[in-house]
């Protein structure tokens, strides 16, 4: 075992302080419990030369010899081997010196006066820590006004990134830190006591965990941070070696596993069996399954490999299996792409082949001289609107009709032959087997060759967790491995979101991975939506999260259904976006990076030698669990579903030849010019889209059609008419507004002026196409009139929220940083908030100011009072908690959250009444 070194300091003399009864007897029994788990100990002041570690009960402790004991536990003395941990437990006094509008803190030794000597001041101890070279520090100070001497702008070091830290402190630093008249420690001593001697493994994330939890309804509140995790005792066998850097992650996050990852796949054997028995029988297999629930996985990576090595159907390591691929926007031309690869025909020849049905794709499969296997991942791409009705059942002839020998007859019907050279797998979404009803043929077929895929037993889950760890000499703790079987079981679908976190905790494998960590992250649930947060709010500009929000809707879309679902797009489609290309690739580039999208390299159909870069979600997961983007797809959701059908317009246009009489006309055209306008920033049309567009409007110009002079005039009149009326209604409502904002301009509240000014400019601009003098002046008055105050910094995070007090001195911030802070209305800052476990999204203030009410990502709302302190946590929501206000008259809170819940609450943070809707 690895050196490990503690000092144990216990005072309970003092010259000109009040002696102490406990810190002698503390210092003794923590020091005995430290030893136990393997530690070297000294206690001062020293009782014994022949045993080091015990503390006198009445000796004296100068300042001087507390700072040498603490120099050289900490290595910074010359010729001091280095341990690898080191503690300090400090019980006694601490003092606060006053210094103008400074204070400084110290540990008391028993000389301390409060004039001359005050003891050894936690500014040193903080230099020490800086400068130690020991890579795990534990320090413990149980003394009055400890959260003080813990004050972290002086005594804490910082989050070293090869340094594991932990503090401890008996109170906050309003607070004294107590004695009990009775008994042998102090409370703080007692709750450490009984966290060190628990069975099984202690580490400071445990220790912490059991005194604030043993803390919790006593006077005093204790103050607990760490950075890493330092294990005091692994009852477990010598864990193995990390696995090492190049080590490839067994675990595929939000991507599919594929081929070449089944060493990594488990826990779907039985169900790969199944699938390769009911393929034995059948040219037609239909895996059925809920988003999320692995069916891709299970065919690329289980139901493949196992055919081409034929470990279950020994003649099937002689079928030609073809790469998988999805439908795509053009099904058919996606199938063709595929034999052109598979080198089984030319581009030209698939394109002619194709058109003539079943029929055709037997002719460009026979070459292979072999039962030839395609597989169609995510099938239910083919039911979006954008496709054509036609091409979808060309699709459906062509693949299905093709395993059924009797359509190569002539026959008609789709059905099971084995005399056909071709067998079909398709993935599909379980909730789109209504759609398969409006192709009779399909939806029998389907029904008859369909294999489920089911939610995984709680043994396969601990395979598919801990069998691929196994494979890299990696280790998963049980009590962790427990709780992620247990929250998977919970949340039907969320395997990719499992292996999403999995592959997180791979990242960190360099430190040992705990419950507490798995809960940090957030979850099975949360985790990828935490990630996704943070990428948005905490590395990208406001500008780079405009671009980051079309470049998601843009890989998003709609169905008849109105479910959302991935789309697979061009790069080249992502780079037209309004938006400067060099912007557009970093944001690209950062949501790779933290695997919320996946790019990938194909080869053009008909020439291997150009290639085209496509953009895919990482998981279609990430549509449905990440709330922002959720909510993005259904504000946009008209938008979305008009650029969808001008895009498929735009698409039969082109395939007809792009003909004259293909462009659009009338209320269609109008329709389209308006989506332009209000809509092309987020949703850009394609470079086909605009010319399409561009064109219906110069034949509209040029348009001098027989036969419809008359209705066109009288239309025209009637039209031009309603929009002149329309147009003069514009400029009154324009002109009013106007005047309202230079109204209000002058009055108290000329920032309320210069927004109304700024929109009035805008709707101006876009409605007549030009900006109306009246607006112009009143932008102008608003922008000399209106300037910034101040500007408050200190927040680590984006803002999400602002409150201030009905007297308008206090100003309340809260932050993607985790915390809430006060201000005055100069700008200074009061204090700073902490507690909350995530970003703190909402903030309210009481009408009599002396209440304040957060709301964050933890889930909880929380009390405080004006000058900082909590009050008290308000927990019952499931989700983010995204809005919170309190009533007139103070005492009742209402909250709002993601888990589409109202909560009313009273003041003393008692929930009254949940509100469902």
């Amino acid at each position: 075992m690895k050196k490990r070194q503690a000092l144990v300091v216990g005072i309970n003399d003092y010259l000109f302080q009040h002696e102490l009864r406990t810190p002698a007897n503390d210092a003794n029994a923590v020091a005995q419990k430290l030893m136990e788990l393997g530690f070297e100990v000294t206690g001062l002041p020293s009782a014994s030369t022949q045993e080091a570690w015990r503390v006198h009960q009445e000796k004296e402790l100068l300042t001087h010899e507390l700072e040498g004991a603490i120099t050289k536990l900490f290595a910074l003395n010359a010729n001091v081997s280095i341990p690898e941990t080191a503690l300090l437990f400090f019980a006694g006094h601490g003092l606060r010196k006053e210094i103008g509008n400074f204070s400084k803190g110290f540990l008391a030794t028993s000389r301390v006066d409060r004039k001359e000597s005050w003891g050894f001041p936690l500014k040193e101890l903080r230099e020490i820590l800086e400068k130690s070279p020991v890579k795990q520090q534990i320090v413990i100070l149980d003394c009055c006004y400890a959260g003080e001497l813990l004050n972290f702008d002086e005594a804490d070091p910082g989050d070293g990134e090869t340094i594991s830290r932990c503090f401890i402190a008996a109170c906050r630093e309003f607070e004294p830190a107590y004695e009990p008249t009775t008994g042998e420690h102090s409370i703080l001593t007692e709750a450490l006591l009984q966290g060190l001697q628990q069975e099984g493994f202690i580490s400071n994330i445990t220790i912490c965990q059991w005194i604030e939890t043993a803390l919790k309804t006593r006077n005093q509140t204790p103050i607990c941070r760490k950075w890493g995790e330092i294990v005091l005792r692994d009852p477990g066998l010598e864990l193995p070696e990390d696995p090492p850097d190049d080590c490839p992650c067994p675990y595929k996050g939000l991507e599919a596993f594929q081929e070449e990852d089944a060493k990594y796949f488990f826990g779907r054997e039985k169900l790969t069996q199944t699938l390769v028995n009911r393929l034995r029988d059948s040219q037609l297999l239909a895996v059925l399954g809920i988003s999320g629930s692995g069916k891709s996985s299970v065919v690329r990576a289980g139901l493949i490999p196992n055919l081409k090595q034929g470990k279950t159907l020994s003649e099937s390591k002689t079928w030609k299996i073809c790469a998988p691929f999805t439908p795509g926007d053009d099904p058919l031309a996606s199938l063709a792409q595929v034999l052109v690869n598979e080198k089984l025909c030319t581009s030209e020849q698939a394109t002619q082949e194709l058109a003539k049905g079943a029929k055709g794709l037997h002719r460009l499969i026979s070459p292979a001289n072999a039962p030839c296997v395609f597989v169609v991942d995510q099938f239910e791409q083919v039911f979006t609107p954008s496709q054509d009705p036609a091409k979808r059942k060309q699709f459906f002839d062509c693949l299905l009709g093709a395993t059924d020998s009797d359509s190569l007859r002539d026959k008609g019907g789709w059905g099971r032959s084995a005399t056909s050279p071709l067998r079909v797998i398709i993935t599909m979404r379980a909730d789109f087997l209504g759609k398969c009803a409006e192709y009779p043929q399909l939806a029998k077929l389907i029904e008859t060759h369909q294999a489920i895929v089911t939610e995984m037993k709680e043994a396969e889950l601990r395979e598919a967790i801990g069998k691929p760890a196994k494979k890299v000499n990696w280790n998963i703790p049980p009590d962790l491995e427990n709780l992620m079987v247990a929250d998977v079981q919970k949340s039907p679908g969320s395997l990719p979101l499992l292996q999403d976190i999995l592959k997180q905790l791979w990242h960190r494998r360099s430190q040992r991975l705990t419950v507490q960590t798995y809960q940090d992250m957030g979850g099975v649930q949360k985790a990828l939506q935490n990630r996704a947060n943070k990428v948005y709010y905490q590395t990208l500009s406001s500008e780079q999260q405009a671009i980051a929000r079309s470049i998601f809707l843009k890989l998003t879309q709609l169905l008849e259904n109105s479910k959302p679902i991935a789309r697979q797009v061009r790069k080249s489609e992502l780079t037209d976006l309004p938006y400067p290309p060099e912007e557009v690739e970093t944001v690209l580039e950062k949501l790779e990076a933290a695997r919320l999208i996946v790019t990938s390299e194909l080869e053009a159909r008909g020439n291997p030698e150009e290639k085209i870069i496509v953009v895919d979600v990482a998981h279609e997961s990430l549509i449905s669990n990440w709330k922002q983007l959720e909510r993005w797809v259904k504000e946009n959701f008209d938008a979305k579903r008009q650029e969808e059908d001008i895009q498929k317009k735009t698409r039969d246009w082109a395939d007809k030849g792009k003909r004259r009489e293909g462009l659009l006309r009338g209320l269609d055209l109008a329709e389209v010019e308006l989506f332009e306008r209000e809509h092309s920033q987020t949703f850009p049309l394609s470079p086909l889209a605009r010319e399409f567009v561009r064109k219906s409007i110069r034949q509209r110009r040029n348009s001098r059609l027989l036969g419809i002079g008359a209705v066109v005039t009288v239309f025209s009149v009637v039209t031009g008419l309603w929009l002149n009326a329309q147009r003069q209604a514009t400029i009154a409502n324009l002109r009013a507004n106007a005047a309202q904002a230079q109204h209000l301009l002058s009055t108290p509240q000329p920032l309320e002026g210069l927004v109304l000014a700024i929109q009035a400019t805008g709707e101006s601009q876009g409605q007549l196409r030009r900006v109306m003098s009246s607006a112009q002046s009143s932008l102008l008055t608003g922008i000399q009139t209106t300037r910034e105050q101040n500007r408050l910094r200190g927040h680590q995070g984006g803002v999400n929220a602002v409150a201030i007090s009905p007297d308008g001195e206090t100003i309340v911030s809260g932050s993607w940083d985790d915390t809430l802070r006060l201000w005055n209305r100069q700008g200074e800052q009061l204090a700073v908030l902490r507690g909350h476990q995530s970003s703190v999204t909402a903030v309210a203030i009481s009408p009599d100011g002396e209440t304040i009410v957060s709301g964050s990502g933890d889930n909880t709302l929380r009390l405080w009072n004006r000058q900082g302190e909590q009050l008290a946590v308000l927990r019952g929501h499931q989700d983010w908690v995204t809005a919170v206000a309190i009533s007139p008259d103070g005492e009742t809170i209402v909250s709002g959250s993601w888990d589409d819940t109202l909560r009313l609450w009273n003041r003393q943070g008692e929930q009254l009444a949940v509100l469902r809707g």
